[in-house]
């Protein structure tokens, strides 16, 4: 099961689903194991994240579904993100089963990408449909789920395949965050391309809007997300090792989901280099950082702000790259995690579900 999880990069349907070990908003510990023990009906795992707008907008029907479905579906939340803040929406949405995955390291495991995902499990740990991703394909999901009906044909073939050659695997996140059971080859910090994949926590700019510096006019100061995991930049991992309120500002694409579009700024236009940056931690919201980015105005840039409105290229002053941007997705991919990368604003064109050719990342 862990040989072709790491083949395929995710689960699949018909595939045993991996077990886990989270903790509640309350410190309660939770496997999957135990979800169905408390009510021995499917399960739609949901997951979202602190930082995913997407998320918060959808959280409050969620916890409709939770209540007027709880006879027939179990539906438990894996939040991204630190733990403060998922005690936070539970208490705010009224939400049942709000597990806390601080390192996302589930959400890796099953090879999603995106946020807001679900995926549905039926009663023998079997994956009952592709992953759900965004709110309408949840809404169907849910529906799928409450739908009376038979196993279909796959989930029982799978059933058999995985009864005779199978051992049900249960994969801690907290060991594989440690380096252990099965998940050693992925180092903490990797030199490539000239620069470093760090794990740990950082800063991160890439929707983020800017204002010029009062006192330096060649810096601008950006409001940017609090972070933990795997991020690109070309300090060492020490050097971007957070210390007391400081820590850095580096490049990945972890507060994107299905939602988030690359759009490209052409208009000769001021915008916001953040990479390797100094931040400070903002002491009433420790989940963002002030960042001190250094003001630019060349060429075209590409940010993940903006909504596609081209407008805002010369009306906000956005943090931004220009192509080809960092090897992020290369560095990732040599340790064996996928990445998917934000697609291109639509253009009108036969060519809109492509990435844009200056975000190869490669």
């Amino acid at each position: 099961m862990v040989l072709e999880l790491k083949r395929s990069g995710k689960v699949r349907p018909g595939m045993v689903t991996p077990g886990f070990s989270l903790p509640d908003a309350t410190g309660q510990v939770w496997t999957l194991e135990k979800l169905f023990a408390a009510a021995h009906q499917p399960l739609l795992l949901l997951f979202t994240d602190h930082a995913c707008g997407a998320c918060d907008a959808l959280l409050p029907q969620v916890a409709r579904w939770q209540q007027a479905h709880a006879e027939r579906l179990t539906i438990a939340i894996v939040n991204g993100g630190p733990s403060a803040d998922s005690v936070a929406l539970s208490r705010e949405h009224g939400l049942r089963n709000l597990l806390v995955d601080e390192d996302r390291m589930l959400l890796t495991t099953y090879g999603l990408t995106a946020t807001p995902s679900a995926m549905l499990i039926d009663t023998n740990r079997i994956l009952a449909a592709a992953p759900a991703a965004g709110a309408a394909e949840i809404a169907d999901l849910v529906t799928r789920a409450l739908q009376p009906r038979g196993r279909s044909t796959i989930a029982r073939r799978a059933l058999l395949f995985a009864s005779a050659t199978m051992v049900f695997t249960v994969i801690s996140t907290r060991a594989m965050a440690r380096g252990v059971t099965g998940a050693n080859w992925r180092p903490k910090q990797v030199k490539f391309a000239g620069g470093w994949l760090c794990k740990q926590r950082y800063a991160l700019c890439t929707k983020a809007a800017c204002k010029p510096s009062p006192s330096d006019p060649n810096v601008l100061i950006c409001r940017c997300v609090v972070e933990y995991g795997y991020s690109y930049g070309y300090k060492s991992c020490a050097e971007r090792a957070r210390v007391g309120k400081r820590l850095v500002s580096t490049f990945s694409t972890q507060n994107t989901n299905h939602h988030t579009r690359t759009m490209t700024c052409t208009p000769r236009a001021q915008w916001a280099n953040c990479l390797d940056v100094d931040c400070e931690i903002d002491p009433y919201n420790p989940t963002h950082a002030m960042c001190r980015c250094k003001s630019v105005e060349s060429g075209d840039f590409f940010t993940f702000g903006g909504n596609c409105d081209t407008s805002t290229c010369t009306s906000v002053i956005w943090s931004a790259a220009t192509p080809p941007g960092v090897p992020f997705q290369a560095a990732m991919e040599s340790i064996g995690l996928s990445v998917t990368l934000p697609k291109a604003c639509p253009t009108g064109t036969d060519d809109d579900d492509l990435p844009p050719s200056g975000l190869e990342f490669q």
